[in-house]
């Protein structure tokens, strides 16, 4: 007989409004303690069996636990089998979210996740099945001891239908809520959950998590249960085991639905209200004060243990409770660093015979990925990185350290090393010029290691914001001479004696004789090394300097593994031949005679337009300039010299110029980006006017990008430069153009297209001279390019 048609005639008329069911105000009203109501009774031995994990009393208080063993065979169905199947189940609940976009993606362990009533919007809440509250899941991970279970109150009874797998039609049952306390009593096991006002979305911060201290629980007793065949008339429901019956109106109780919302933004139903699980509102977190004694005992017992991943786990454990102790973060931040140093070590294949050494080894390679290719410190915004916590975590643990005001040398050191690794060059600055004030005046290691550290901080900065004429990288190689003259230990000279090197090789204009000196000076100083293997390929094939090595055509820096989910591109490749870099000075041109090398054209006639070499004394690269003498007679005409070599199609071009004479639309510069005189773009300086022009030429049409005043300094001559620039982060193809070192004005234009020609140009009616036209490809702007595009 289904229960159904019994309960039909007991009670008149079973009222179902959308599966809520109507309030029995007939069996009693809220009872004030559990010893009032069976169903008190019944929550209150289903929960101290849970959590003390006493699996004989659970299953046969367990409504899914009984309902699988009726349908299952006997080789199936013993109470162990419910027991295994509903812990693996909240295991699995428990397990950490890896998410992406988040710094600490996967940093909480094994435990709650989202718990505050504020989340509960958030794609990755759950809404947990009671009984997981309880569940020795959550509290013997760790070590823990079992929470404390404490009777609240008994909320008024429900008549609603239970649907049984198999069953055509649901079983009148009555559902009493009965609310319990549960408390993690240990403050160091507690699980954990995101804290209240904690962003849950991707966010730039690391998120804060806390253990939980306690919360309460609303268990869903279902009573009349023998009359639908149960050998118990109680017995508690919490979704999980298959063939687990459902209430009316609360949804799916199977494994593949747990976990679910089934609302949004976040309103329970009536019916839903009756599946139980946790009261919002309710969640208590353990802080510092509230663990009294027990931070510190802690913090003492991991202070002496060794680096591990246990003394790892227990102090990212213990910062849940005060994320701003000073020792702690120290102890966290300095085990974090190695880590990162580690796996530097490992990913660049570069040995050392002693610690020292290879500390040294690992800093450098991450110097120069910091400088070039970011990616794998930045793996975090695609996926889970251990190498990306380390770092994001160890920067922010050594700056509150940092900010304590008692933050040793060494710490300080380190956080600016790890500042100019995320391009925060201006932090980095502040941090390591801080340290060098604390710093006696008079020579010393501490000095030298400050001041290469410095220019590094320095050339970081040039390097990403392409700022060649900036003061700093003179101030950079300064730093780094004294560096390398005041270091005694052979490794601290070289990396020194490598930031001279780059930033010579940075220089604008660029003396090829001061490179090959560095350069020198660098294999000296690498050749007094003993037992140090791998380090001179990433001295000359970085991609700072290689285009101006010769040898590092020869080397092939090996890749790294990375996050499967980032883009399998190179770091390091073999460079193209060398012939990145082109300077025309005119000297060896006989005076008088059109330039070797060059062709010309115009894109109007009617002129007598002429390009020659000439004596000038007083150029800037005497003796020899190119001169071009008036011809074109009107403002939209252009007169162009191409250079022969090709190659250039990301060039970086710089060319002294001098105007003798000039109209009042003339003007005289450079041409990026042809092929012939067809299809160009062409950047002209009027100096007497002070204007800078950026022109588009198609089939002799003129298009006017960009016309911008400049203030020139007092000067015969000026130094024009225009870059092609495509990174990945620049929607459209640039040019930045230069005048005596100040940026002074940037297009973007769809239409730059992949040509490799550069040369000279002039428009209108101009008589000017021109010396050392200097060009060097990009290689590294080319976007997935070999070398690889940063």
């Amino acid at each position: 007989m289904r229960l159904l048609q019994v309960a039909s005639k007991i009670f008149g008329v079973i009222l179902l409004i959308n599966g809520a069911g109507v309030f029995d105000r007939t069996v009693h009203a809220a009872a004030s303690n559990p010893t009032a109501d069976p169903s008190g009774r019944t929550a209150l031995r289903y929960a101290e069996a849970m959590a003390g994990g006493r699996v004989a009393a659970w299953a046969d208080l367990d409504l899914g636990c009984l309902t699988n063993r009726l349908a299952k065979t006997a080789a199936d169905a013993s109470r162990d089998a419910c027991w295994k199947d509903t812990l693996a189940i909240h295991v699995k609940l428990l397990a950490d979210q890896p998410e992406k976009g988040i710094f600490g993606a996967q940093g909480r362990g094994v435990g709650f996740g989202l718990l505050h009533e504020s989340h509960r919007k958030a794609d990755l809440w759950r809404d947990y099945p009671p009984a997981l509250f309880l569940s020795p899941s959550v509290w013997q991970h760790g070590g823990g001891l079992p929470p404390r279970i404490k009777f609240v109150k008994i909320l008024p009874s429900r008549v609603t239908g239970l649907q049984i797998a198999g069953s055509p039609e649901p079983y009148s049952v009555r559902v009493t809520l009965v609310e319990l306390s549960v408390t993690y009593p240990d403050p160091l096991t507690a699980p954990p959950a995101l804290r209240p006002g904690e962003p849950w979305w991707a966010s730039g911060t690391i998120r804060r998590y806390g253990p939980v201290r306690d919360l309460v629980v609303r268990l869903p007793v279902v009573s009349g249960l023998k009359a639908a065949g149960y050998p118990v008339d109680q017995a508690v429901l919490s979704a999980g085991l298959p063939e687990t019956p459902t209430l009316l109106g609360t949804g799916g109780g199977g494994p593949s639905e747990i976990g679910r919302t089934s609302d949004r933004p976040g309103e329970q139903t009536g019916g839903q209200e009756l599946a139980g699980g946790l009261l919002l509102g309710s969640v208590r977190w353990w802080d510092r004060a509230s663990a009294g004694s027990q931070f510190a005992t802690e913090l003492r017992d991991i202070r002496g243990l060794s680096p591990s991943p246990d003394r790892l786990a227990r102090m990212l454990r213990l910062l849940q409770l005060d994320e701003t102790d000073r020792e702690l973060n120290r102890l966290l931040g300095d085990d974090l660093y190695a880590n990162l140093l580690k796996a530097g070590l490992a990913r660049s294949g570069m040995s050392a015979g002693d610690d020292g050494t290879r500390r040294r080894l690992a800093e450098f390679y991450w110097t120069l990925q910091g400088a070039t290719w970011r990616q794998e410190l930045t793996e975090v915004a695609v996926g889970h990185s251990d190498v990306a916590e380390s770092f994001y975590r160890a920067a922010q643990s050594l700056e509150i350290v940092a900010k304590s005001g008692r933050a040793d040398l060494e710490t300080v050191r380190r956080l600016g090393a790890l500042q100019r690794w995320n391009n925060d060059s201006e932090a980095a600055l502040e941090n390591h010029e801080g340290a060098l004030r604390r710093l006696d005046p008079k020579p010393s290691r501490w000095r030298a290691t400050l001041l290469t550290e410095i220019a590094w901080d320095r050339l970081q900065w040039i390097f990403w914001t392409r700022r060649y004429e900036h003061p700093w990288l003179a101030q950079a190689r300064q730093e780094a001479e004294q560096a390398q003259a005041m270091a005694e230990m052979p490794m601290d000279k070289l990396l020194a004696a490598e930031a001279v090197l780059v930033a010579e090789a940075l220089a604008v204009p660029r003396q090829p004789a001061r490179v090959q000196a560095s350069l020198e000076s660098v294999r000296q100083l690498h050749g007094r090394l003993q037992k140090v293997g791998g380090l001179w390929e990433y001295l000359i094939a970085n991609d700072l300097v290689k285009a101006f090595v010769a040898e590092s055509a020869t080397v092939t820096l090996p890749t790294t593994a990375r996050s499967s989910e980032v883009v399998d591109v190179r770091i390091h490749a073999t460079p193209p031949p060398q012939d990145l870099l082109r300077t025309w000075e005119f000297d060896k041109d006989s005076s008088g005679a059109a330039p070797q090398g060059f062709s010309s054209a115009a894109t109007a006639a009617g002129g007598n337009s002429r390009w020659t070499v000439q004596t000038d004394a007083e150029a800037p690269t005497s003796p020899h300039v190119l001169a071009h003498s008036a011809g074109c007679s009107t403002a939209d005409c252009f007169d162009v010299l191409l250079a022969e070599a090709t190659g250039f199609a990301y060039p970086d071009v710089t060319v002294h110029l001098r105007t003798i004479d000039s109209a009042a639309e003339g003007g005289a510069g450079i041409v990026m980006a042809a092929s012939d005189r067809r299809l160009y773009y062409v950047v002209t300086l009027n100096e007497s006017a002070g204007t800078l022009a950026i022109h588009r030429l198609a089939e002799g049409q003129a298009t006017l990008l960009d016309r911008t005043s400049v203030q020139l300094t007092k000067r015969p001559w000026h130094l024009l430069r225009v870059q092609r620039i495509n990174f990945a982060h620049v929607s459209k193809p640039r040019l930045s153009v230069f005048v005596d070192g100040r940026e002074v004005a940037a297009v973007t234009d769809d239409a730059i297209p992949n040509l490799d020609r550069i040369g000279l140009a002039t428009r209108g009616a101009v008589t000017v001279k021109f010396d050392r036209l200097h060009a060097l490809n990009l290689v590294s702007n080319q976007p997935l390019s070999a070398p690889a595009a940063y």
